[in-house]
């Protein structure tokens, strides 16, 4: 069997084909597909799953001999996940809303795949801090999202990684007051909130 490397490719060399101690310069490898088609002496991420001919020729005799590659990917994708921390009030915890709207690039991981499309995937555990605790020694957190990562490649090669969503308590404190406004009695101007404006938090 042949596990292509981390660029999903292998240049076969004789040494990878014969037995023994040789001298690979003295020695030609060919490789051919089911069909015949000759693809030279590098194998691609396109024949994962396949099994090839590799030919080598002896360059001084001339002599040639055959052997079956079966090619595979057998490295798993890599992962990495970073901690982070969110406002309590941030109500929506979809991964990719944080790192897309709110600008937390760590939201979610950063993965490397040597042989094409990958599937990305976690799963959430939610859980709630009373007041006046603490968890793994970070105070004034509402609760936090023990999120397990999974990742797979075509190949079926797993990898994972956890990572905690640490939501802060807010203090009044940390709010932004709208601008004070004047309406006359006679104004017909709305004092809705959503027309003189609502306290905010700048996430």
């Amino acid at each position: 069997n042949l596990s292509l490397d981390e660029d999903c490719s292998s240049v076969i060399t004789a040494s990878q084909l014969l037995e023994g101690e040789i001298m690979t310069e003295l020695y030609t490898v060919t490789i051919f597909t089911q069909q015949g088609q000759n693809i030279g002496n590098t194998i691609t991420g396109q024949y994962i799953g396949q099994t090839l001919k590799g030919r080598v020729k002896d360059n001084c005799t001339g002599n040639v001999c055959f052997t079956d590659i079966v090619v595979s990917d057998a490295l798993a994708p890599t992962i990495s996940c970073q901690d982070i921390f969110v406002p309590c009030a941030v109500s929506n915890t979809d991964p990719y809303y944080l790192r897309d709207q709110l600008g937390i690039t760590n939201a979610v991981p950063t993965v490397g795949e040597n042989c094409g499309p990958y599937t990305l995937t976690h799963v959430d555990n939610w859980v709630e801090i009373p007041c006046g605790q603490t968890f793994n020694g970070i105070p004034n957190l509402s609760g936090y999202i023990k999120r397990f990562w999974s990742i797979k490649d075509p190949s079926n090669n797993t990898n994972f990684c956890t990572q905690y969503v640490y939501y802060q308590r807010v203090s009044l404190y940390d709010l932004t007051l709208p601008s004070d406004i004047t309406l006359g009695c006679n104004n017909a101007t709305s004092t809705a909130p959503t027309v003189t404006g609502a306290p905010y938090l700048l996430a």
